[in-house]
């Protein structure tokens, strides 16, 4: 019945019942869960990343609890999270089963990072492009400058674990004793700075110079790209295999040939 004294006209169901409140919470409480657990993640990057691309995809023989899937996106939840660790890795995943009714996976943070370790080359070259081809059809023409792609080549280094094998591939800096360093990878990328994504990336020595590698990123360069990169890149076999292409380059011109050449900076002669 309703009993309440004003607005007696309207039917019970306008009004809040304890009833009511009770789903009210159990939602609420269900949609913490999700926000909380890989289930969020995957919701969120459904459109770009659906659950039948993964599915097709997953090279996992048998249903685990730290299979391709959720490991990929309690991964990425660690990523965006500012590199959160594996225990909250873990609680994602554990937070997903119980919010799907299944049996959650116990113990400490090693099945996880086991299950990292497992996860398919060709699985994450999989998704990296489905990304890529979602941010590419996504560019409009205000991303653009001047009706060009902007693309970016530059490189960097990051350490590794101190592993027998990476040492043997990327030594540490000579300048580190044996045993108290680590081993470090360089890397030379170009990001697509029309939609922020990563076109393609080479692994190299750390000391090794950027525009040895940079030959091999070439290829991410087509007809309507401006290839930007700091003076290191400033050769004539990198200009002429990116016009070759159909691409500009724009780069400060190397300090070597400034000095050889006599000319000022800021001169046109320094942009090609």
């Amino acid at each position: 019945m309703n009993k309440q004294p004003i607005l007696t006209g309207f039917p019970s169901t306008f009004f809040a019942t304890a009833k009511r409140r009770y789903q009210a919470g159990i939602r609420a409480a269900k949609q913490e869960a999700i926000a909380k657990s890989i289930s969020g993640y995957s919701q969120i990057f459904e459109d770009v990343l659906p659950s039948r691309l993964l599915a097709k995809h997953d090279p996992t023989l048998r249903q685990r609890s730290f299979g391709h899937i959720p490991t990929f996106w309690a991964w990425l939840g660690q990523i965006m999270e500012a590199n959160a660790s594996c225990s909250k890795a873990l609680s994602l995943i554990q937070t997903w089963y119980q919010a799907s009714g299944l049996q959650a996976p116990k113990g400490d943070t090693s099945g996880f990072c086991q299950a990292r370790k497992r996860l398919k080359i060709d699985f994450i070259k999989t998704l990296s492009s489905q990304v890529s081809s979602q941010l590419e059809q996504r560019t409009q023409d205000c991303d653009l400058w001047n009706g060009l792609k902007l693309k970016a080549i530059d490189g960097s280094s990051v350490q590794l674990m101190d592993s027998e094998a990476n040492q043997q591939v990327y030594p540490q800096p000579p300048t580190q004793k044996p045993g108290c360093g680590y081993p470090v990878m360089g890397f030379v990328g170009v990001v697509n700075l029309s939609h922020g994504g990563w076109e393609g990336f080479e692994t190299c020595q750390w000391q090794k110079h950027g525009a040895r590698v940079a030959p091999k990123l070439l290829k991410y360069v087509a007809d309507g790209d401006l290839l930007m990169g700091d003076r290191a890149f400033c050769s004539y076999e990198i200009i002429s295999l990116a016009q070759q292409r159909g691409g500009h380059v724009l780069m400060r011109l190397h300090q070597a040939r400034q000095r050889k050449n006599g000319l000022e900076k800021g001169s046109e002669s320094e942009s090609y």
